[in-house]
């Protein structure tokens, strides 16, 4: 299981509430709530305020899968939708360079649509 995310970053545009986590790639994804950053042990430090230049500069992210999952799924707000493997995602036409893995928590904080 995933407790921590060491290669991603936590980034917050000045003068607003929403943390986003990046990825690798610089794939930004917004952070549901307070339980997932203390999920990963994240604290405030953690977070880096940036401008509008900046935030602008990071492409969102729409997909997720679950640490040790092959299964990858679609975000949209806080909702989750299945579209299966890497395989299929490739062949549907998604970026695999967004995906974002996540713990449990994480994952279970999106809501699953059929």
């Amino acid at each position: 299981m995933i407790d921590a995310l060491p290669f991603n970053n936590l980034i917050q545009f000045n003068g607003t509430k929403d943390i986003y986590a990046l990825n690798d790639f610089g794939y930004k994804r917004r952070i549901l709530n307070h339980e997932i950053l203390n999920s990963y042990e994240f604290t405030a430090s953690d977070i880096a305020t940036i401008n509008e230049v900046e935030y602008n500069s990071y492409s969102d992210s729409n997909l997720i899968r679950l640490a040790g999952d092959g299964n990858i799924y679609t975000i949209t707000g806080g909702n989750k939708k299945f579209i299966g493997g890497i395989d299929i995602a490739q062949n549907l036409g998604y970026n695999l360079d967004s995906l974002h893995t996540v713990n449990k928590t994480d994952f279970n904080s999106y809501v699953t649509l059929p």
